[in-house]
């Protein structure tokens, strides 16, 4: 499994956590549970972005000699 297989399920638990922390709430409508992912949606764009743009900013960074 190596250390990227590790980390990569620590990252997919930790999604899964924060996730259900932002969805925790459920509504019921005529007795059917309707569940709205609009909140994490916009919470994982937004990371997603952010990470691009921060990788952006060192892209071409060289190392002082």
């Amino acid at each position: 499994m190596g250390m990227i297989g590790l980390f990569s399920y620590i990252g997919a638990s930790l999604q899964e956590k924060v996730s259900g922390f932002i969805n925790a709430g459920k509504t019921v409508i005529d007795g059917q549970a309707v569940y709205n992912c609009q909140e994490a949606s916009l919470f994982w764009v937004s990371a997603a972005v952010l990470s691009c743009l921060l990788a952006l900013l060192v892209w071409n960074v060289k190392v002082k000699e």
